[in-house]
């Protein structure tokens, strides 16, 4: 199954409830595709990385990622 995790800008850090529940996707070894934006996007790009999940898909609008923190 595939979750695509966005948010806006503005926002840098993940809420408790927010990584509790990519927890439980990560549990269930779910896809993450995730944007390339500062903000939520980079964050959950971090948390990732952060706990070495590999599933995760970055995707990105322009061709070229401008963060892709877990390669």
């Amino acid at each position: 199954m595939n979750i695509f995790i966005a948010g806006p800008r503005a926002i840098s850090r993940l809420d408790k409830l927010v990584i509790h529940k990519i927890n439980d996707i990560m549990d269930n070894n779910y896809n993450i595709l995730v944007g390339d934006a500062n903000g939520v996007d980079k964050a959950v790009q971090k948390f990732c990385s952060e706990k070495s999940y590999k599933n995760v898909r970055v995707c990105a609008t322009m061709g070229k990622a401008r963060n892709n923190l877990g390669s």
